[in-house]
């Protein structure tokens, strides 16, 4: 690689942590969530948890594509944006989920910039298990996720039942989590 092309590479990834607008997902949650603690009648919270739950797993896969981008060499920085999901999933459980110890390469570059002199080992120790319990939630809802990006009508009742996501009325995830339900079906 030329040294031009690097710097050209270089440039593209430092214009593109720039520019991206990371902080747009975060209020929309903060925002879906505030609306939702208002509200009173379940059918109006169903809505609302639904997008609340997918808006979540989007922040989380694009934690997890831009931690795959800074995981590769500036000349493939660019193509490791667009990994497709089964790519990414397979990324996730490799360097997130399978191990008992989170890829350490992630952690070095979220530590670089955090700076805190208190118990640096419990802060490791901290996001390690967050970061960790955030991959898990984006694998076990994968197929939710894709179905909402890609045209399914997904349906949430929030009541007195376990999550769960179904197909056809057929479950195919079922989590002691929380007390929602979601279920999905093709549009076509």
């Amino acid at each position: 690689m030329t040294t031009d092309l690097e710097k050209e590479l270089n440039d593209f990834k430092l214009a593109h942590y720039e520019n991206a607008d990371f902080d747009s997902l975060t209020y929309k949650i903060v925002h879906l969530y505030n609306k939702f603690e208002k509200l009173k009648d379940k059918k109006k919270q169903s809505r609302l948890v639904l997008d609340l739950y997918t808006l979540y797993l989007q922040a989380v896969e694009i934690l997890f594509i831009n931690s795959h981008a800074l995981s590769v060499k500036v000349d493939r920085f660019p193509s490791a944006l667009f990994i497709d999901s089964f790519k990414l999933r397979n990324f996730i459980t490799d360097n997130f989920t399978k191990t008992t110890q989170c890829s350490s390469w992630f952690f070095k570059s979220i530590f670089s910039i955090i700076k805190d002199k208190n118990d640096p080992q419990e802060k490791y120790i901290l996001y390690a298990n967050l970061i960790k319990e955030v991959a898990g939630d984006y694998s076990d809802n994968f197929d939710l996720l894709n179905a909402y990006k890609h045209g399914y009508r997904v349906t949430a009742k929030h009541d007195k039942t376990t999550l769960s996501i179904s197909v056809c009325q057929v479950p195919v995830l079922l989590t002691n989590l929380s007390k929602t339900r979601f279920a999905y079906s093709n549009l076509n």
